[in-house]
This record gives C-alpha cells, structure tokens and sequence, in this order.
C-alpha cells in the first residue's frame, strides 16, 4: 500500500513538472502569477519543473526500494503538513483570494 501511494506521488510529481516545463507562462499565468519578468520566469520554471521532477524521482525511488518507504512516508508527511498550514493560515489572512 506504501508503494502504490508513493509511486502516485511520482507520477503526479513527473506530469506537473512536464507540464510546467511544456507551457511555464500558461500554467504561471493560471496560479496568479501574471506579470513575470524573465528572471521570474525563469524561477518558476526551476521550482515547479525542476524540483518537481526531482520530487517525482525521490518517490520513486523510496516506492521502487521497500527498505526506503517508511522514509519517504515520513518524507511526504513532513514536506505536506506545513504546505497545508501555510496555505490554511495564507488563505485565513489573505481571503478573498
């Protein structure tokens, strides 16, 4: 069951990092991000292509290995917790966004 919830994780990670690395202003003109310099650009597309794709990798590599799914479930708790609190609290202080 770890292994199918991590490879998930891999392969959602890979399709966004595609699909960013395919059309970065479409999809940062769609998250808000509407008036972005070339260097703007250029940030958005290391960290929603490139850091996605080495998401994608590390998950799955922690499913692919079972000696190393325990740690990418700890992994995954630790990176999605704060992501859910930062978002919760930004949306809290920021609404209507």
């Amino acid at each position: 069951m770890a292994a199918i919830y991590l490879y998930t994780n891999a392969v959602l990670y890979a399709a966004l990092a595609l699909w960013v690395t395919a059309s970065p202003w479409k999809t940062a003109e769609a998250v808000g991000y509407t008036q972005l310099s070339s260097g703007g650009h250029t940030e958005y597309l290391v960290v929603y292509g490139g850091l996605q794709f080495g998401l994608a990798a590390f998950f799955a590599w922690t499913a692919y290995t079972a000696s190393l799914q325990r740690a990418g479930l700890m992994f995954a708790l630790l990176l999605y917790v704060p992501i859910v609190l930062f978002r919760s609290i930004s949306l809290a202080k920021y609404w209507p966004v």
